[in-house]
C-alpha cells in the first residue's frame, strides 16, 4: 500500500504471486475502512500474475468492491476449490452451509465429523467475532482448498477492538494481548456474565485440530498458535495488527496419518 498524496491511496498488488485467505481478507479489510472514511481515493494495481488475478476473481474480490480499470470491468466466478471472500455483519447460514459443502467436498473425515468439530463452532466463533470487535465493519471470511498441498485454510479477521479490550472489563488482571487469546480460548471464558462464551467454538476447534490441522490467531500485538501436535506457543509481535484474525489449517495429510493410527490401535485391541 502506497499514497503520493493525502486524497490517494494505492494499494500496489502488482508484484503478488501468491495471497492465502488471511492476506486477502487484510487487504479487504483495509480497503474497506478507508471507503468509510469517503475521504481520499482508493486506486487498486491488479496482480499482473495471471493465476494470482485469477484468485482474486474467482473469491469474488472484484464482485466486492466493483473494481475497474481503464481497459475492462472484471466480473467474479466462484471457482470450486474455496468459498468466496465475504463481509459479515451478522450470521448468514446459507453462507454456513456453503462452507459445511466445501468442507465435506474437500477434507478427508465423516461427514458427521465435520458437522460436530467444525460446523457447530464456526458459526460461534464468528457470532462472538462480530459481537466482539466492535467494529461497525463486522468481519472477513474467506476459505481456499490446495489439493496439491493436501490442504485447506480458512480465515476470519475483523478490525476491532481485539482480545484484551473485550476480555478486561472482567478479567483486570490481563495485561497483554497474547495472554488475552490464551485465557479466551479456555472453554467458559466469556467477556460479560450473560454475553455468549467467547471461547467455547475456539476451545473445540483447537482440540479437534490437534493431528489434524493448525491454528493461529493474531490480535493486535499478540499472537497464539496450535501445531499439528497439539502443541501451543504465544509472544508478542513486532508490529500491531489493527484488530483480530483467526487463521485455521486442515491438513489432509495429517489427518489420513491420525484415521490410520486409531484403526491400529482398534485392531490391537
Amino acid at each position: 500500500m502506497k499514497t503520493d498524496s493525502s486524497a490517494e491511496i494505492i494499494f500496489e498488488c502488482g508484484d503478488i504471486r501468491l495471497i492465502y485467505p488471511f492476506g486477502l481478507n487484510v487487504i479487504a479489510l483495509l480497503i474497506r475502512s478507508f471507503l468509510q472514511q469517503r475521504s481520499r481515493t482508493i486506486l487498486f494495481v491488479h496482480p499482473t500474475d495471471s493465476a494470482c488475478e485469477r484468485y482474486f476473481e474467482d473469491q469474488g474480490f472484484y464482485k466486492e468492491f466493483l473494481i475497474q480499470d481503464r481497459d475492462r470491468t472484471i466480473e467474479a466466478s466462484l471457482q470450486s476449490t474455496g468459498v468466496g471472500l465475504r463481509r459479515m455483519v451478522a450470521f448468514e447460514p446459507l453462507y454456513f452451509d456453503t462452507i459445511a459443502m466445501w468442507l465435506n467436498r474437500y477434507l478427508f473425515l465423516p461427514e458427521e465429523s465435520i458437522q460436530e468439530a467444525i460446523i457447530v463452532p464456526l458459526p460461534e466463533i464468528v457470532n462472538n467475532v462480530i459481537d466482539h470487535s466492535r467494529s461497525s465493519m463486522g468481519c472477513y471470511i474467506s476459505a481456499q482448498a490446495y489439493p496439491d498441498k493436501n490442504k485447506l485454510m480458512l480465515s476470519v479477521a475483523d478490525l476491532g477492538v481485539g482480545f484484551l479490550n473485550t476480555l478486561l472489563p472482567k478479567y483486570p488482571s490481563l495485561s497483554a494481548n497474547e495472554g488475552a487469546i490464551a485465557l479466551a480460548i479456555q472453554e467458559g471464558i466469556s467477556s460479560k456474565s450473560k454475553d455468549r462464551n467467547i471461547g467455547a467454538g475456539l476451545s473445540i476447534l483447537c482440540g479437534f485440530l490437534k493431528q489434524r490441522g493448525n491454528l493461529e490467531i493474531i490480535s493486535i500485538d499478540g499472537l497464539w498458535q496450535q501445531d499439528a501436535a497439539g502443541n501451543s506457543l504465544s509472544r508478542t509481535l513486532p508490529f500491531s495488527f489493527p484488530g483480530s484474525c483467526i487463521n485455521i489449517e486442515f491438513d489432509n495429510q495429517k489427518i489420513a496419518e491420525f484415521m490410520l493410527s486409531q484403526d491400529d490401535e482398534n485392531i490391537d485391541h
